[in-house]
């Protein structure tokens, strides 16, 4: 089993880490700040709109 730290739980860093853990991947989530996502942006969410 491959053990991965994602760092950053932003919209990016929640992804890879759901479709790592679905591949069998041990998953460990590091966020800087108290809330997920708290450390983003916000300026790019647009983006992810179909």
């Amino acid at each position: 089993m491959r053990r991965v730290l994602v760092k950053g739980a932003g919209v990016a860093g929640l992804t890879v880490a759901h479709e790592l853990a679905e591949r069998g991947a041990s998953v460990t989530v590091a966020e800087i700040r108290s809330q997920v996502g708290g450390n983003a942006s916000w300026l790019a969410g647009g983006m992810l709109a179909p």
